[in-house]
């Protein structure tokens, strides 16, 4: 891995106006939404045909001393991420505003998620998905910093079937002379035997290496992850997973972290096996009428099908929402100076 990336100061625009006055946008509908921020698909006032992702992590009208710090905390760490960190499978962010009754990140947006793309995805599609991811992490991790929240609803898909990992809430800056955190997100389904609630990470890399290969086996199988579900065990028991991509999700998911790969060993593994189909196809006919192509009208919904229904994608928010970091755990190894909450800090416009 190289040197420890370092987080450049948060840039964003204070505003003393709504959202959409200062930014010009109309929130036309929820895309997703969660404890800490909710994400509305919006459109440009002066051009119809520009559609965004707004995630807005808006303040609680009831006074929670911890609400607007925490809020606060999270903003400026996605911000102070996806800033300074460029890749084609990274979300790219546009600007970043704080205004009276919230704070709001400008992303690119992108119709779907793997979590509601995933029954209808061919092998094919699920296999590039896949790579696309590992190549992001890979590229985090060259750089020292974990995701922290690896999971199906956080990885888009774009309408030219390009996989697009966001949410970086929850990443962090691992320091040079460790693997270890003091604190970890992602949802119980995800979590490596390692891990406990509220004690430190030993390997972040490794830990996060468990979570790509739950994603992995979900691809695989096109099925959503459980918590306490035995992955290697149902794995073990369908003999048509091709070996390369079997030996990939035994790896990654292996109970023991110093023998869990690395996800740039997944990569090649994958690179090394690279016309390897996902599965050894016995019966093409089945799969064939599962896997209709998915196409998106302008506002992101689905494009009825003639292999299903006519009713498109439902984009219902989403209610889950993983373990923050320490509420108050507001310094981060990876930026350049300690954040603390505005009132605390001319960093942030009071």
């Amino acid at each position: 891995m190289s040197a420890t990336f370092r987080l450049g100061r948060p840039v964003f625009e204070t505003h003393t106006v709504n959202v959409s006055d200062a930014l010009g946008f109309k929130e036309d509908r929820i895309l997703a939404g969660g404890a800490t921020a909710q994400v509305f698909l919006a459109t440009d006032v002066n051009n119809p045909e520009k559609k965004k992702a707004l995630k807005k992590f808006i303040f609680l009208e009831n006074g929670d001393p911890v609400d607007k710090p925490r809020k606060w905390f999270y903003f400026v760490n996605e911000v102070a991420m996806l800033q300074d960190l460029r890749h084609p499978n990274i979300i790219a962010m546009e600007r970043a505003a704080s205004c009276p009754e919230s704070l709001v990140m400008v992303l690119e947006f992108h119709p779907v998620d793997l979590f509601d793309a995933l029954p209808r995805i061919s092998d094919e599609e699920a296999t590039r998905y896949f790579t696309q991811v590992a190549e992001a992490l890979s590229y985090l991790h060259s750089r020292r910093v974990v995701h922290g929240d690896v999971k199906l609803e956080n990885v888009l898909v774009s309408k030219d079937g390009v996989a697009k990992l966001c949410d970086f809430g929850h990443a962090q800056v691992v320091p040079e002379n460790t693997d270890s955190l003091k604190e970890w997100g992602s949802c119980a389904a995800y979590h490596g035997p390692e891990f406990t609630r509220g004690h430190p990470v030993k390997d972040a890399f490794k830990l996060e290496s468990f979570c790509v290969g739950v994603l992995l086996w979900a691809l695989v199988f096109r099925k959503k992850p459980q918590k306490n579900t035995d992955y290697l065990k149902l794995l073990d028991s369908d003999k048509a997973i091709s070996p390369s991509y079997r030996q990939c999700v035994h790896r990654l998911l292996c109970v023991n972290p110093t023998e869990r790969a690395s996800v740039s060993q997944i990569l090649q593994i994958l690179s090394t096996n690279s016309h390897t189909e996902l599965r050894v196809r016995q019966n093409t006919t089945a799969q064939s009428l599962i896997t209709a192509p998915i196409t998106y009208n302008s506002t992101g919904e689905e494009v009825a099908s003639p292999y299903f229904g006519s009713s498109p994608i439902e984009q219902t928010p989403s209610s889950s929402f993983c373990h923050p970091f320490n509420e108050f755990s507001y310094q981060h190894s990876g930026y350049d100076q300690q954040f603390v909450y505005p009132s605390h800090s001319s960093v942030f416009p009071t």
